[in-house]
């Protein structure tokens, strides 16, 4: 049974196949294909993102395992005598408020992450200046013990002008 259509409606049937296929060509080849590479895209972006972020973690690292070395390097320098208690005695001699030290209070306590040992002295000093405040701090911050001011609390001394106490928490880590 064959059917036999007129000039019109062969031209129809062809458009509509025509139509059809670009369709099936659209939806099937084109279409897939762009979002396929709408999501490589996307997938570069976060991939590049994601590189870039390794790539600064890994100089922050890289920054820290330095900074770890100069430390080490600094605490194999330190005398092995060292402690922290005759090291501040020091300082404060050479800052000149070694008769301004009211006390000197050692501890140690245990650092929960590294579990090392910190050497700690609480000290206050009475009727001093900031000028010999700043000095002896200059002098703790810049030792070559890796010693560090952990706390500070300064308060005004009575109705005196620029007389100062200060009581400090100072920290060192122990070899």
């Amino acid at each position: 049974m064959a059917i036999h259509l007129n000039k019109r409606e062969t031209y129809a049937v062809a458009l509509a196949l025509v139509v059809v296929g670009f369709w099936c060509l659209y939806q099937f080849v084109l279409l897939p294909f762009t979002e396929e590479k709408a999501l490589l895209q996307r997938q570069i972006i976060a991939k590049q993102g994601a590189l870039s972020e390794m790539v600064r973690l890994r100089e922050e690292y890289e920054k820290l395992v330095q900074d770890q070395a100069a430390r080490k390097k600094r605490y194999a320098l330190r005398e092995e005598s060292f402690t922290l208690f005759s090291s501040l005695e020091k300082l404060a001699v050479k800052a000149g408020v070694s008769p301004n030290i009211e006390y000197m209070k050692p501890s140690t306590a245990k650092d929960k992450i590294s579990s090392t040992t910190i050497s700690l002295v609480e000290m206050k000093l009475k009727e001093i200046n900031t000028q010999q405040l700043m000095s002896f701090l200059y002098h703790v911050e810049t030792s070559d013990n890796v010693v560090y001011v952990e706390r500070l609390s300064v308060t005004r001394q009575g109705k005196k002008k620029n007389v100062i106490d200060a009581v400090m928490k100072v920290a060192a880590i122990s070899g």
